[in-house]
């Protein structure tokens, strides 16, 4: 899928106030809610070392539920982005 867009990601999603570390070690796994440019609504179960993922980005899921969330990889950038 290519994302168009996140509609909350792992440090906003539900908790007000939290805002992400500036430190890699500090960062913690959770939940992003991205878009893809077709519309689809995907909630992705995200790593510590995940970034939430960019407009352009092309993501492929590995694997989860759309109740627990997807694991996903990134597997390229878009040129259009």
């Amino acid at each position: 899928a290519t994302v168009g867009g996140a509609c909350c990601d792992h440090y906003s999603c539900g908790k007000a106030g939290w805002e992400r570390p500036q430190s890699w070690d500090a960062r913690k796994a959770g939940v992003d809610v991205v878009r893809s440019l077709s519309g689809e609504t995907f909630k992705l179960s995200s790593s510590p070392m995940q970034s939430t993922p960019r407009p352009g980005w092309i993501i492929v899921l590995t694997g989860g539920s759309e109740q627990e969330g997807f694991s996903w990889t990134l597997y390229g950038i878009s040129r259009q982005h």
